[in-house]
């Protein structure tokens, strides 16, 4: 972002300062939208170009009619460049400049509070009068529900990684400019944000697609779903592929019977089981419709005539399995996710495999294996971590948790809108990897087919039960995917791209 602020400034001609009061005058309607009854306004703002955007806001919120105090956290000869002027026209406006010692009576008959302290650049964690003011925010907004909004992030949060080593403003909406930032889909910032909406203000995006700048978008439904999903009614089972699997062990049969029901029901047409006599068993009671096989070397290279379809390796199946790579090498030519004890495998492999056709799936713990990391070093950077991973690897790369990233080898990122405590649970991963692969069996590209399967699986385990609601199993997730497809398809599904709820 701060790159593509220089460039839309040096090379489109466009002032900080026209950016800054286009941020200022965009937030401002944003929360006007949603507080059309609010009279007093009380304005935080740091020494910053984030404290320039909330000088903005002042000033055109006194030009409206309304009650504005601003508190200025920074010595004002401090104050330079675009949001020194920006300062000296909020002076001119009408709002009152107060004194940090007046704070108290400012919030206690204020109606909402914007926080413009720090942005994407803040680093460290707030100390002193403004670890202070944070406290005294939420007070206010306990006892008098004020309105709190962020200006970009709440101040408190760190932009690349969500890290929050402090105090934080816990905000009602947070207005983001031009595009969003990794701390809103990432915990613990994400929970801070409030709702999130992303505002256009004219910053140049098209920097974000040079190579040294990773690109990320939070996708959408209206395109996730294309017509060639619906099936003619001269379509048959031999038309959308076969899925195989190889997965389960002797106690955790339940991974690979989820896996395979996952696949018939993202459509598959054919589902193979290669696996021990007990989860085969198993797999078949639960869904009869599932073929099995032993998984001997013998039977696994037979996979290798397979002309249509997808493979799925690793849930459940044993750490010390030599499936492995006689599975990977007889389904060389089909596209692949790789999953649970498989990634364990891989992350000890000695000579990395071909893995251009095939999607990883791993969830923090995983995703530290792969890396030669620790979970908490995954989980303090997740965008970094899993494009690293895709990198490393040179294939897509799905790491799974709230607000699920896809990385895929051209550095390009996608962040699912979900984020609910009903996904974590049990199962829920192999249903994920059951669904993509049975998406990639019919024919779907990679892209394609990561993309739509985590968005399936996140609406459908996510409109479940309410947020914060526990207690829907992962089979649910599957028998959910039919409908919530069809309704993608239809267009019954519309998800906005630039405002995301409250995170629970």
């Amino acid at each position: 972002m701060a790159a593509a602020d220089s460039y839309t400034i040096q090379e489109k001609g466009i002032s900080g300062q026209e950016l800054m009061e286009r941020a200022g005058e965009a937030l401002l309607k944003e929360v006007l939208r949603r507080k059309p009854q609010a009279k007093k306004i009380t304005v935080l703002c740091g020494k910053g170009n984030n404290g320039g955007d909330g000088f903005v806001i002042a000033r055109r919120a006194a030009e409206a009619g309304l009650d504005v105090s601003v508190l200025i956290f920074a010595d004002k000869e401090k104050i330079k460049d675009d949001a020194r002027l920006a300062l000296e026209r909020c002076l001119k406006s009408g709002a009152k400049i107060l004194e940090l010692d007046h704070l108290e009576n400012a919030l206690s008959s204020t109606d909402c509070v914007i926080d413009a302290l720090y942005g994407i650049k803040f680093k460290g964690a707030l100390l002193g009068i403004e670890a202070d003011i944070v406290q005294a925010v939420l007070h206010q907004r306990k006892t008098r529900q004020i309105f709190v909004v962020a200006v970009d992030l709440p101040s408190g949060s760190i932009c690349n990684t969500g890290a929050v080593n402090g105090p934080c403003f816990d905000c009602d909406l947070t207005v983001s400019f031009q595009a969003f930032k990794p701390a809103h889909f990432c915990f613990p910032a994400a929970k801070f944000c409030g709702e999130r909406v992303v505002v256009d203000i004219g910053i140049e995006t098209k920097i974000f697609t040079t190579s040294r700048l990773i690109s990320a978008q939070s996708f959408t439904a209206s395109p996730l779903a294309p017509a060639s999903l619906l099936m003619p009614a001269s379509g048959f089972k031999g038309t959308r592929g076969h899925m195989i699997v190889v997965a389960g062990s002797p106690g955790h049969s339940g991974a690979a019977a989820l896996t395979a029901r996952a696949g018939l029901r993202a459509g598959a047409g054919l589902v193979t089981l290669y696996s021990d006599s007990e989860s085969c068993k198993i797999a078949v009671e639960y869904t009869p419709e599932i073929m099995t096989k032993e998984a001997t070397e013998l039977e696994i290279q037979k996979i290798g005539s397979i002309t249509r379809g997808s493979l799925v390796i690793g849930p459940g199946l044993s750490p010390n399995s030599s499936m492995f790579n006689p599975a990977l090498s007889a389904a060389s030519n089909l596209a692949k996710v790789i999953d649970a004890s498989a990634l364990r495998i891989l992350a000890l492999e000695q000579t990395k495999p071909n893995l251009d056709n095939a999607i990883l799936t791993p969830h923090p713990g995983e995703m530290a294996a792969l890396l030669g990391a620790t979970t908490e070093e995954v989980l303090s950077d997740r965008f970094g971590c899993v494009k690293k991973c895709a990198g490393k690897f040179n294939c897509t790369v799905v790491l799974k948790g709230a607000y699920t990233l896809i990385a895929f080898p051209d550095e390009q990122l996608r962040v699912s809108p979900f984020a609910s405590a009903n996904l974590g649970t049990a199962g829920s991963g192999d249903v994920l990897s059951g669904l993509i692969g049975g998406l990639l069996a019919r024919g779907l590209s990679i892209k394609m087919a990561s993309t739509l399967g985590v968005y399936l699986h996140g609406l459908v385990g996510s409109t479940l039960l309410p947020n914060g609601v526990v207690g829907s199993l992962a089979s649910e997730f599957a028998d959910g995917f039919p409908q919530a497809l069809s309704d993608l398809v239809l267009g019954k599904i519309l998800q906005s791209s630039n405002v995301f709820p409250a995170s629970n």
